[in-house]
């Protein structure tokens, strides 16, 4: 199994050899003086004074090797007067990627990577979870200032690196979108007189009708991302909403227009506007503003034939009214 945690002892085995091809050892050099303090304040010296027979004899024969590349290459150095071994292994975790020291270390493993871009996903993936909770944004801002600090480490695969990543976090970005998708027992149904075919049938019109720019109001995967489970409301707000090709002359108001006439026409309940407002503000990034419930109370007092022009739609709604009729 492949390892990608940031660990002391995967990450000096690796660089001992890339030292040993080349003639250029600075970057081995500054990993031994970031690694040693760490094992020495982790780790019990090879030697254990309790245990261990004429420990001063053993512990001289050590560090009697005459210059300190003899010591590295029994994996050995020296702290304090006490041997430590390199090949104990730490490894480095929260809250450590706050600090430089870490960031080093995490741009030499990623290096690692640079005759295996395939390998890349999934420690990325790995990385995001166990080291930044999850948290997308916190780690992409890591990444960059990772390469600000330490581009030279990855050499001619620089750019491919880059290319890379930006790769890979849109592809996390959609698994995790999928992922809330797919939270389906969560979600609460809305209510109305209508099968799923139906009310697919009638949100049709956002990828078949065109703002003024001749631009769909959304693509056509997304609108089936959005009824994949049916007419349906998320438990909450969700994190990425989907952005609507809008323009000037053509407005969010036009999708709250044709979400008002199917709870109109169809609705069990036309008491309870509550879900269809959700629906809205929940999953649409031009309604966003109404997630809280005294926002949605708000706008529910607008969501009325008074208030809103059914008649200024710029495209006919009947021809979708006829679209569940056939469905």
């Amino acid at each position: 199994m492949a390892n990608y945690d940031i660990e002391t002892k995967d990450i000096f085995l690796y660089e001992k050899e890339e030292a040993q091809k080349s003639s250029d050892s600075q970057i081995y050099k500054e990993l031994i003086s970031i690694i040693k303090p760490i094992i020495a304040n982790h780790d019990t010296p090879v030697f254990d004074r309790t245990q261990t027979k004429n420990y001063g004899i053993a512990l001289k024969s050590l560090l009697a090797q005459e210059n300190e590349n003899k010591k590295e290459s029994l994996n050995i150095f020296e702290w304090r007067g006490e041997c430590f071994s390199y090949s104990k292994n730490e490894h480095i975790i929260q809250p450590d990627n706050i600090k430089p020291d870490f960031a080093f270390l995490f741009a030499l493993k990623l290096r690692q990577f640079r005759e295996n871009l395939i390998g890349l996903d999934p420690f990325l993936s790995y990385q995001v979870k166990t080291n930044f909770q999850a948290d997308i944004k916190a780690f992409m801002y890591f990444l960059q200032r990772v390469y600000v600090a330490h581009d030279q480490l990855f050499g001619a695969a620089s750019q491919k690196f880059k290319e890379t990543i930006d790769l890979w976090e849109k592809k996390y970005n959609q698994e995790q979108s999928d992922t809330q998708l797919q939270k389906d027992l969560n979600w609460t149904r809305i209510e109305v007189s209508l099968t799923n075919d139906q009310v697919r049938a009638y949100f049709s019109f956002l990828y078949l009708e065109k703002n003024n720019l001749g631009i769909p109001y959304l693509e056509k995967a997304d609108v089936e991302k959005l009824l994949a489970f049916g007419f349906k409301v998320p438990p909450q707000p969700l994190p990425k909403k989907l952005q609507l090709n809008l323009t000037p002359q053509h407005r969010k108001s036009i999708l709250e227009i044709c979400v008002y006439i199917l709870f109109d026409k169809y609705a069990i309940n036309l008491k309870n506007k509550l879900p269809f407002l959700q629906f809205l503000a929940f999953q649409f990034e031009p309604f966003e503003k109404y997630q809280s419930p005294e926002e949605l109370k708000k706008w529910s007092k607008n969501f009325t034939p008074q208030k809103l022009n059914t008649q200024s739609l710029p495209f006919k709604i009947q021809v979708y009214l006829d679209k569940i009729k056939s469905s």
